[in-house]
């Protein structure tokens, strides 16, 4: 087993999330992802995730710790279980030499509630090595943080991101990706990019004992408002979580995905998660799909993935004076996406 002071090289993100059941108890969610590509480093067995009073609470001084909570063994042990290196462009195809394995930690605690509410903090050390757009990458960890409200709204449940992000996007295509959480309790989120966090770096943290952070030094070039440069340059919607860039360089970018949580105006907390995008330079593919692979209601047809003009192809039979067709083309909200055509053309 891997020590959990070890320093090594191989961290790609992490959350922490909860679940209130009730009478101040919780559900804690750490979730951490991690290079099985370029590194041999396994999870931890366990986590230990530190409680403080955040009224007092800074980055540096950290503030009263109330508890700390060890976690049991992660989901898929110290290795992990695999996360597919899927782009979401079925016109590209992804390289093969990125692995991402993923660990889920949990515990249950009792938290009473308390002025200012809680911290909730994690730190491990490091990050992948050859990073484009942080500092010393390979000797800076991460602190992973997140909040629960105090006392007006501690029966609270933090948001939770609906999608795992890709692990891997093209170089100079268009990317998007639906970054938004949900909320059980119904309260209003609201998106933003945020400086991500260092900790458990080789001077302590890592789990042998939290010390304090700051955000992570961006080399030239980069910034909280240019995180991978670019036209766009990595933006969010504040209202819909939507996630955009086109990025030119090939490499690995660190980035950072806040959800501010409010309820009836009044701010809850913030759930972080901080993630590395690796860019690649990847290869078309361009697919006919043959009428065995998409038949529907009788109908065969192909897509290519050339353009955003597609000429469905009906290879129905027989096809005479008295056939009618009604095509939709699963547009969402949209009552424009159908057609009466035998073989009809839409853009998406």
């Amino acid at each position: 087993m891997v020590s959990s002071k070890s320093y090594s090289s191989h961290l790609v993100g992490g959350d922490i999330t909860y679940t209130h059941n009730g009478n101040g108890n919780y559900d804690i969610t750490l979730t951490i992802w991690r290079d099985c590509f370029n590194s041999q480093t396994l999870f931890d067995n366990s986590a230990t995730i530190y409680v403080y009073q955040t009224n007092g609470f800074t980055t540096t001084g950290l503030g009263t710790l109330v508890t700390t909570l060890t976690t049991g063994a992660p989901i898929g042990g110290t290795t992990g279980t695999s996360v597919p290196p899927n782009i979401y462009n079925p016109c590209l195809t992804p390289p093969t030499n990125i692995c991402v394995n993923q660990a889920i930690y949990t515990v249950n605690a009792t938290l009473p509630a308390i002025a200012g509410g809680y911290t909730l903090l994690y730190q491990r050390c490091c990050r992948n090595a050859g990073i484009q757009n942080i500092a010393n990458p390979s000797t800076t960890g991460a602190s992973y943080v997140c909040e629960i409200p105090g006392l007006l709204n501690y029966a609270n449940s933090s948001p939770t991101f609906t999608s795992f992000p890709p692990i891997s996007i093209c170089q100079n295509v268009l990317f998007t990706f639906n970054a938004s959480a949900t909320d059980v309790d119904g309260d209003s989120l609201a998106y933003s990019l945020y400086t991500p966090y260092y900790g458990g770096n080789s001077g302590g943290g890592g789990g042998g004992g939290a010390v304090g952070y700051d955000t992570i030094t961006w080399v030239n070039g980069y910034s909280l408002s240019n995180v991978m440069g670019g036209t766009p340059v990595l933006n969010i919607n504040p209202t819909t979580g939507l996630l955009s860039v086109t990025p030119p360089i090939a490499n690995r970018f660190v980035v950072g995905i806040a959800v501010k949580e409010y309820r009836n105006g009044v701010y809850l907390g913030t759930v972080r998660r901080d993630f590395q995008f690796n860019v690649t330079a990847c290869s078309n593919t361009v697919t006919a799909f043959t009428p065995s692979n998409f038949t529907s209601g009788g109908i065969n047809y192909w897509l290519s993935c050339q353009s955003n003009t597609v000429t469905f192809v009906n290879s129905s039979s027989p096809i005479n004076s008295l056939t009618t067709f009604h095509w939709d083309f699963g547009v969402a909200d949209s009552t424009n996406d159908t057609s009466n055509l035998i073989t009809p053309t839409y853009t998406f």
